[in-house]
């Protein structure tokens, strides 16, 4: 009987494996990075104090009897102002319920989560970005039109406030676009520092360009009153002066800090991060001593609020002292925890 396995055997030696494919297997995502979980939590914190003072307007809006030397510069509920003051509080919402879909969540990266806060970080921007527009370009719901020197300061000054509350979503908006585009591979970036470090000093380096230029328009005013016809010039006391020339004092190593710190490439720079560090805490440190002074110890020409008012007041300083300040926060989070990893 002939041996019938010599043939197959010579077919199965030719045959040959097949081809590698071409693809691996998905793996699963890297968690976010420190600094990007602070910055998501930072932008919750935001959101629910401008929530918080949504609420303040809304009581004025409702409730007009209690605020009787307060006016409330807003439409019907069928106008379009009434409809960006509620766009602004979804936004918000969105923005907290982001967070905490990614707090909550199993996974390192859930989609949901990254959605909502990009959907609602970009509304708050946007809506931000048109309330400027108007006020500069149209001026919407001035009684009288700012124009020449006016209109200069009132743009440094306006433009300072709009960066530095709204900073954050800017923030957040930035480091969840570029991470997913891959432009944030979680390796080194300036000096030796992670590159979400880098995105945070850059950021908090813009806020305080722009307060220069809001201070640098301060001094204007007081130099030059005659100037402007629609912007008073300030009272300024032995007290002030002083607050004044240490806001400038300690901005300006935050901003010779990051000139330093995000053009270099390789070991970290030691003198860099402690001016950043030195103008940062300052500023958080002075800013709270501002609003306790002004709140226990208010100059005398400040109105003192009872009531219903005194709590929209506290509402609304509590938000923006807290709100101002956390890009500072940020940046001493995410210098000095690289530093304890070291």
């Amino acid at each position: 009987m002939p041996n019938e396995s010599t043939p197959f055997a010579a077919v199965a030696s030719t045959v040959q494996p097949p081809p590698a494919l071409r693809y691996q297997p998905a793996e699963p995502s890297k968690a976010w990075p420190p600094e990007t979980k602070a910055v998501v939590a930072a932008a919750a914190v935001v959101s629910a104090l401008s929530l918080a003072t949504w609420g303040g307007s809304v009581w004025m809006f409702v409730q007009p009897s209690a605020f009787p030397r307060s006016r409330l510069m807003l439409a019907g509920p069928f106008s379009f102002d009434f409809l960006r003051f509620v766009l602004h509080a979804v936004s918000h919402a969105a923005v907290i319920a982001g967070a905490l879909t990614a707090a909550r969540s199993a996974r390192s990266r859930p989609r949901l989560a990254r959605r909502l806060l990009l959907g609602g970080a970009c509304g708050v921007l946007a809506l931000a970005l048109y309330q400027f527009g108007a006020l500069m370009i149209f001026q919407t719901g001035l009684s009288q039109q700012r124009r020449g020197p006016d209109q200069i300061v009132s743009v440094a000054m306006d433009g300072a406030r709009l960066v530095g509350m709204n900073v954050i979503c800017g923030l957040l908006v930035m480091m969840l676009v570029l991470s997913r585009s891959g432009a944030l591979p979680g390796g080194a970036g300036p000096a030796g520092w992670p590159t979400e470090t880098g995105l945070i000093i850059a950021a908090a380096a813009v806020v305080v360009a722009t307060d220069l230029l809001s201070d640098g328009a301060l001094v204007w005013i007081s130099l030059r009153p005659d100037l402007f016809t629609r912007i008073g010039a300030p009272e300024w006391t032995t007290a002030g002066v002083a607050l004044f020339a240490s806001r400038i004092a300690l901005r300006l190593p935050i901003l010779a800090g990051a000139a330093v710190m995000l053009p270099a490439r390789g070991r970290r720079a030691g003198a860099p991060r402690v001016l950043i560090l030195i103008g940062a805490a300052g500023l958080i440190a002075l800013s709270l001593y501002g609003y306790v002074h002004s709140m226990f110890r208010p100059p005398a020409g400040m109105p003192r609020y009872q009531g219903a008012r005194r709590i929209i007041t506290t509402v609304y300083g509590v938000a923006s002292l807290v709100t101002l300040a956390t890009i500072h926060a940020l940046a001493v989070f995410a210098l000095t925890r690289r530093r304890t990893g070291d």
